[in-house]
């Protein structure tokens, strides 16, 4: 289905290319009238749909500069969207400047550029490609050094769905975890907050169903002080509605995310950071275990999420994509971790040491 719209993106992009040119060589109105169709009518619902649909999309000026902030640190959809949006607001841009010139009175319908403008024009163009380069670069360049060393996500099949709260206790519980790293953000569409309110709020918009006892449940749970028994307790209670409030073509629109992260190596125990700094010699650079040697990492180098869908909480569509040693209807959990592959190890292997559970490649890095 991506490939598709991307391949129908890629071929409106082909024409908008073939209309601009053509109508530059010929000084023709109707391009621009064109291009307005292509802005206006595919890009704007097309790229700032999710935003235009979204029931909070008056942000206020504080509301929108959170949801920027948000969406530009973030992995997830709030990022595409933000993207797209910027996308378009350049394509709006582009659409709006020539209008002074289009609608200059006396001119006729065909306006030929003479050399000198058609030169003018050509100089403002490069120029402008310029600038946009060198702010794709400045962005590239800023991802490559906010972005984590690594990224990888493993996958295990569980038994049922009952074990999805009992295994996230049990990774969430590792003596190596930090508890005050710990954090829930929910995502609803282009809209976010650090608790379960977006989700309660959804929820309580389904008439369909008699959901009432459900947003009781989540806003008690959402008073949980915590983090760790929320989630696991946030889990808990959507377990008995999973079947009402299942999507899965709809999945990836709902997604709560359980933030996590590791002590400093300076506060491990002498044989766990022994061990862990083995595996990092083994699995990472050498600059990467120098500074876990000396006791204090960057935070991105002890990072990760598990994700939960409460649309499709069995979260069976990765049977599609990797083998796994089960049924192709039972319920995974997804662990994904930002940071040195050694640690990722060592988390796996203690998990499955504790419940037997197997770990297999999802994306990202193998380790």
């Amino acid at each position: 289905m991506a490939r598709t719209a991307g391949l129908a993106s890629l071929t409106v992009i082909i024409v908008a290319l073939i209309v601009i040119w053509t109508g530059l060589a010929a000084g023709n109105r109707v391009a621009w009238v064109i291009m307005a169709v292509i802005v206006l009518v595919w890009a704007l619902f097309n790229m700032t749909g999710p935003l235009l649909t979204h029931p909070r999309v008056l942000f206020s000026l504080s509301d929108l500069r959170d949801w920027v902030v948000f969406a530009w640190r973030g992995e997830h959809l709030s990022r595409s969207y933000l993207i797209s949006t910027v996308v378009f607001l350049l394509m709006l841009v582009g659409l709006i400047l020539p209008v002074k010139a289009l609608l200059r009175i006396g001119k006729p319908k065909y306006l030929v550029p003479s050399a000198k403008e058609s030169f003018r024009a050509m100089e403002i163009t490069l120029i402008g490609i310029g600038i946009i380069l060198g702010a794709l670069l400045l962005v590239f360049q800023f991802k490559i050094w906010s972005e984590p060393p690594h990224d990888s996500r493993y996958v295990t099949a569980l038994k049922d769905c009952e074990a999805i709260p009992e295994q996230m206790d049990q990774f969430l519980s590792l003596e190596e975890m930090d508890s005050d790293e710990i954090q829930i953000e929910t995502v609803v569409g282009s809209h976010s907050e650090k608790n379960l309110k977006p989700l309660i709020a959804y929820i309580s918009t389904q008439k369909k169903k008699d959901f009432g006892t459900l947003v009781a449940a989540l806003k008690a749970t959402d008073e949980l002080p915590d983090q760790k028994q929320k989630a696991i307790q946030f889990v808990k209670v959507l377990l008995p509605y999973k079947d009402a409030l299942r999507d899965e073509s709809q999945e990836g629109s709902i997604i709560v995310f359980v933030y996590f992260g590791l002590k400093q190596p300076s506060k491990l125990s002498p044989p766990n950071r022994a061990k862990l700094g083995d595996l990092v010699k083994q699995l990472d650079t050498a600059a990467q275990t120098a500074k876990f040697d000396s006791g204090e990492c960057p935070t991105n180098y002890l990072v990760g999420n598990i994700n939960i869908y409460p649309r499709g909480l069995e979260n069976t569509f990765w049977h599609q994509l990797v083998e796994l040693p089960s049924a192709k209807d039972a319920p995974t959990m997804e662990i994904r971790f930002m940071g040195l592959r050694g640690v990722f190890r060592y988390l796996l292997d203690e998990m499955t040491a504790r419940t037997g559970d197997t770990f297999v490649h999802l994306d990202g890095e193998s380790l």
